[in-house]
């Protein structure tokens, strides 16, 4: 993706949008940017000429907003744009339909502008995909057939996709055997349990709990509020889930974790994202993952989506959390992988609006996240890991 593609090509401001200056906005527009932006940097907002599900609110950085405003009259891009950072900016701003791209005697914005964008950077995935690459490939499709979902009901189908279905009959039976913890320690061996009361606190539970969770006693490395934290997604299937969390409990406690979790209730035993490890630095993360891969080898893999895959199975997998000083909720999520979601529910709800064919729908959400810094083939931010930027606005 280079900004000579756009050298000789004309742009103007789309109709979808409108820019409105700090000064015009709606008090609660003020609340919801105030605190969570540096308002120097902050000109305004884009905010959708109509109501449409797929159409949200966008902050107009001082950059963003001078493109936008010099293109009010359809002209080529400004010069300085070709040697700063901001031509992805120009991409997402014009598959949103802020702006528009001129193409054989038109202007086209959204799925239609996505050849004119980006010509042949949208290359077909390469090679085979790994196994998590695949699923997350049909999660999108399984979000294109959903009809008449908001944003927010879409992006949760999405995080939640590859659950496993129980009925009530089995949920019953299972909780009337054991309890969820009585299962999850059941191949805990007494050294292991030694290990989680010497190294670990439990973190005590409420009526909002969601995960038994344990915090090392005496991480070597806190996690800083400035900077990101990476995860190891642990993700085996249910009958296999007692040994590897004997494994996991037992690997971890010689690793440098800040803190691990897993389901309190069956529901979040049978979601794919069932047991997660977090890490201050990758280095601390790809230590574990080693040891893990080779204790885990041979155990089957439920997978987590939008996650990047560690090893051959997909049973390990690894993501980067922005830092909380970065975290816009309401404006933008959270997690990297609910942002994911939830940038993806956007997409799908755009192409589905544009009607444009599955094959031009899937080019247009990747080509969507590969502008917002996604690598698409395997699940990564673009950059490299040690020094994500999460700024994706």
């Amino acid at each position: 993706m280079s900004g000579a593609l756009f050298s000789n090509r004309r742009f103007r401001s789309g109709a979808a949008y409108r820019l409105v200056e700090w000064c015009d906005l709606e008090q609660h527009e003020k609340e919801l940017l105030s605190g969570l932006y540096d308002e120097s940097e902050v000109y305004g907002i884009f905010r959708p000429v109509v109501s449409r599900a797929d159409l949200t609110i966008k902050v107009a950085y001082r950059e963003i907003a001078l493109i936008y405003l010099h293109l009010t009259h359809p002209r080529g891009l400004p010069h300085y744009l070709f040697m700063s950072s901001q031509e992805k900016a120009v991409i997402q701003l014009v598959l949103d339909g802020v702006l528009e791209i001129e193409s054989e005697g038109g202007f086209l914005s959204g799925a239609a502008s996505v050849p004119a964008l980006l010509g042949d950077t949208l290359a077909p995935i390469s090679g085979v995909p790994n196994y998590l690459s695949r699923l997350s490939t049909r999660a999108i499709n399984y979000g294109l057939r959903l009809r008449n979902q908001d944003p927010r009901s879409l992006a949760n189908r999405l995080y939640t996709f590859n659950t496993v279905p129980w009925d009530a009959r089995k949920k019953m039976a299972f909780l009337s055997e054991q309890s969820v913890r009585e299962f999850l320690f059941s191949a805990a061996t007494t050294s292991t349990k030694r290990l989680l009361l010497e190294l670990w606190t439990e973190e005590p539970l409420t009526e909002q709990s969601y995960w038994i969770s344990w915090s090392k006693k005496k991480a070597n490395h806190e996690p800083a509020a400035d900077k990101p934290t990476y995860k190891i997604y642990v993700s085996p299937v249910m009958r296999d889930l007692p040994v590897v969390f004997e494994q996991v409990a037992r690997i971890l406690s010689g690793e440098e974790t800040i803190s691990m979790k897993a389901g309190l209730r069956i529901e979040g035993l049978l979601r794919p994202d069932k047991m997660v490890a977090y890490f201050a630095n990758w280095e601390s993360l790809a230590s574990a993952a080693t040891r893990l891969s080779k204790a885990l080898n041979g155990y089957s893999a439920q997978g987590v989506i939008f996650t990047a895959q560690l090893g051959e199975s997909g049973l390990l997998s690894w993501g980067v959390d922005p830092p909380v000083t970065q975290l816009v909720n309401a404006v933008e999520a959270g997690s990297w992988r609910y942002s994911v979601a939830d940038q993806t529910a956007l997409a799908i709800l755009q192409a589905q609006t544009e009607k444009v064919s599955d094959g031009e729908a899937l080019d247009f959400i990747r080509a969507k996240l590969l502008a917002a810094g996604v690598d698409t083939e395997t699940w990564t931010h673009s950059n490299d890991p040690a020094t994500v930027d999460f700024k994706l606005s």
